[in-house]
């Protein structure tokens, strides 16, 4: 309570109509002071409490997080326009979900207008979000990254297949970039990329993951990146169901890690190419181990799956058509590997 008494009596003092009237105006002028702020809960005896709002804030002017302040409410007003609540330790959107469109700074998601600026809210959410790439309302939505999103432990990130799409313009941005992060799926996504060769082979890449644990990718689509996926010195990973055309360098490529399963997926090049699809290899040392590489379609120029300085692989079931069979153009390629498992694939022009 922070209205106070105008006047403290003494005994022997006269009430007058002044004071009698200051006391009362106060309180009729200043009624929210008189309970403002609550000193105890407060019972509404289960009626409604109509026309309330809720504090409004920017996400990064949230006030901090405590097992004292869970259940607080608020309604995020920069870019996002969604209601956020405190679990005790930590702020999170409703359900989880964090749509990327409400994050956009720029743009109207159409085609020609694509939304843009978002990178940076996103990058400030914390671990546990489910990060949606949603489309419009009313057709496809278009996204269009200028900078790198960085994962956090527990993401879950979405498309809705072709009707949201990411298109970068960059052919050297890496779209999502994990380090030490674990227990990342990434589902669902359309990918349209630049149709320009970067160069590197760590750069460009739809997602590239260091010391990472539990990654699972699935039923993604892409055309025209640089890069697919880079996993390096990153245990336990799942590639399924990803259809990637004219990838530039690799689609996947694997460093110096352990526990990769690479199944069912399709990864065609129409364009030539001197690089290959599927290419495990070591890293400063540190050999690759226990990679299986099962039912893929692979057509290529020149290679298409190779294991270098990796142990323990099954390459099994798979199709790879190499259509510009030459020497050194190997549909499946193994060197110093060890306890390598190569059967039932189907290959087709290679040297």
């Amino acid at each position: 309570m922070a209205l106070g008494r105008l006047k403290t009596w003494s005994a022997g003092e006269v009430l007058t109509a002044a004071d009698l009237n200051g006391e009362f105006d106060n309180i009729r002028q200043n009624a929210l002071s008189l309970i403002s702020p609550l000193t105890a809960n407060l019972d509404v005896n289960n009626f409604q409490m109509l026309n309330m709002r809720l504090q409004a804030s920017t996400l990064g002017g949230l006030p901090a997080s405590s097992s004292g302040t869970a259940g607080r409410l608020a309604l995020l007003t920069d870019n996002i326009r969604d209601i956020v609540g405190d679990n005790g330790r930590q702020w999170i959107p409703r359900s989880g979900r964090a749509n990327v469109s409400w994050f956009a700074t720029g743009g109207t998601g159409t085609a020609g207008d694509p939304w843009t600026g978002y990178e940076t809210t996103i990058n400030a959410l914390p671990v546990g979000v489910h990060i949606d790439f949603a489309p419009r309302p009313d057709g496809i939505g278009y996204y269009q990254p200028a900078s790198t999103i960085n994962l956090k432990s527990d993401w879950l990130i979405t498309g809705h297949g072709p009707a949201a799409v990411i298109a970068p313009t960059s052919a050297t941005l890496n779209l999502f970039t994990g380090s030490a992060v674990s227990r990342v799926r990434v589902f669902d996504l359309s990918l349209d990329g630049p149709a320009a060769a970067a160069g590197g082979e760590e750069t460009g890449n739809i997602l590239h993951c260091t010391n990472c644990f539990d990654i699972m990718v699935s039923r993604l689509f892409g055309t025209e990146m640089n890069g697919g996926f880079t996993f390096k010195t990153t245990e336990r990973v799942i590639v399924s169901a990803v259809e990637l055309h004219n990838v530039s360098v690799y689609d996947v490529y694997i460093l110096g890690s352990q526990k990769i399963s690479i199944t069912g997926n399709v990864f065609h090049r129409t364009t030539a190419s001197s690089n290959t699809p599927i290419q495990a290899t070591s890293s400063g040392g540190t050999r690759s181990n226990a990679l299986s590489v099962v039912g893929n379609y692979i057509r290529n120029t020149n290679n298409g799956i190779q294991v270098r300085d990796t142990d323990n692989v099954a390459v099994t079931g798979n199709t790879v058509l190499v259509t510009a069979p030459g020497l050194g153009h190997n549909a499946i390629g193994c060197n110093a590997s060890a306890n390598v498992t190569i059967a039932d694939n189907t290959a087709e022009g290679s040297g």
